[in-house]
């Protein structure tokens, strides 16, 4: 049960990773 917590826990974090670096470059690219 605790490994499945981290494994979600680092699945959040590189969804939000890659929400954040998409966001980012999209704002690149507007400017």
């Amino acid at each position: 049960m605790i490994n499945f917590i981290v494994y979600l826990k680092d699945g959040v974090s590189i969804a939000y990773y890659l929400f954040y670096f998409i966001t980012f470059e999209n704002k690149n690219i507007r400017y």
